[in-house]
């Protein structure tokens, strides 16, 4: 399995260009929609997996905020605090991302892209998880949330692979393209 880190400020197409790359692969490659697993279990197939290490963070504040799921900057505030103080109390972050790649490894995910934002997180991921890269994607011109560590520490980091979203969204999908191609995702 492939794994990558990325990261980005805010509103710079992460997402959009790791979902670009689900579709490119799923139309690539037509999916099995199950597997058996070593245990001889059923389980789902994921080809391409997308996930942030602020997930639980979110499922905190839909749960227990009444968050409605939008990424105003107060929210993105909020999100960055509770994850700094769980990750200095129970590491909560980081074992989720963990317990999701070693899911991923039984189920034979082809890819895993794993958001994260603080430097010093990404460097404890790519010491965990073996042969990870990073990624930054650039949008130039965005304006992006500022009142928080993560947004601010975005540029602290040296990556392995940029994206540069400068343009409109077929740019963007040639540019997934290419990383597909370039990575081996897609033959």
């Amino acid at each position: 399995m492939k794994v990558y880190i990325i990261n980005g400020h805010s509103r710079a197409g992460k997402d959009t260009f790791v979902d670009l790359i689900k579709d490119i692969y799923n139309d690539k490659y037509p999916k099995e929609e199950y597997r058996l697993n070593s245990m001889k279990r059923i389980v789902p197939i994921i080809n391409i997996d997308n996930i942030s290490t602020i997930d639980p963070i979110k499922n905190i504040m839909r749960t227990y905020c009444n968050w409605n799921g939008q990424k105003e900057d107060k929210d993105r505030k909020l999100m960055c605090e509770l994850k700094e103080l769980l990750t200095n109390y129970c590491d909560l972050s980081y074992n989720y991302v963990i317990n999701i790649y070693k899911q991923d490894l039984e189920i034979k995910t082809k890819a895993l892209f794993i958001h994260c934002r603080e430097p010093e997180e990404i460097k404890k991921l790519l010491n965990t998880i073996p042969d990870s890269k990073t990624i930054l994607v650039k949008r130039p011109n965005n304006d992006y949330c500022k009142n928080n560590a993560a947004d601010l520490n975005v540029d602290n980091f040296k990556y392995n692979i940029i994206i540069n979203n400068n343009s409109d969204l077929e740019h963007l999908k040639e540019l997934a393209y290419n990383f597909c191609v370039e990575e081996k995702l897609i033959l």
